[in-house]
């Protein structure tokens, strides 16, 4: 006995019982058996005592080298599905340019600027729209840290390294000193050799 368990013992009448019904399918070959010997054993119980006891089927579950398969020779069921996307046809969910939506995943509202499915920063083109383009190294950032304020006025741009070291060492401050942080990272990146622009 193994953690509790009684171990079921086969009787010889099951045995021979096993070997003459042996090349039934495990589905029917478990539910006779049950019925016969009044068990509840399980198709993975029955498929095991026939293993136990040599008892094979000869069904691979696979194709064999030469087998046809049932549908060999017809044409199918259905034609082909030529009606579903024509071209030039608008889908139901098609937004228009200059569409706007919130991103599920990051939470950054994103603008629609062409078609048929580019995306961009609200902030980042509104910024680009005010001020140019936005080089390498640099990010746009929110002065009063709520990203869905897309206002130009609360829209700065700092280096990725300005960045960093504000996030690590003024990430919880209070939204009234974040302006001083801010010159003061941009005064320990200068003294430090590293370019703020």
């Amino acid at each position: 006995m193994a953690g509790g368990k009684i171990m079921f013992v086969y009787s010889s009448e099951m045995r021979a019982w096993m070997r003459i019904n042996y090349m039934l399918p495990a589905g029917q070959l478990t539910a006779a058996f049950n019925h016969k010997f009044c068990t509840d054993r399980t198709a993975k119980h029955i498929h095991g005592f026939r293993k136990t006891m040599g008892l094979k089927t000869g069904r691979t579950g696979r194709y064999e080298k030469g087998n046809v398969p049932f549908n060999a020779g017809t044409k199918g069921f259905m034609k082909r599905n030529s009606g579903t996307f024509r071209k030039g046809n608008i889908p139901a969910n098609h937004r228009p340019m200059g569409s706007e939506r919130i991103d599920s995943k990051d939470g950054y509202i994103y603008i629609k600027v062409a078609e048929p499915n580019r995306w961009r920063m609200k902030h980042r083109v509104i910024w680009v729209q005010h001020y140019g383009k936005i080089r390498q190294g640099e990010i746009i950032t929110f002065r009063d840290g709520n990203i869905l304020n897309c206002n130009i006025e609360n829209l700065e741009k700092i280096t990725r390294a300005e960045h960093a070291v504000y996030n690590k060492r003024f990430s919880g401050i209070p939204t009234e000193l974040k302006p001083t942080a801010r010159a003061i990272v941009k005064l320990g990146l200068a003294v430090s050799g590293r370019s703020a622009d």
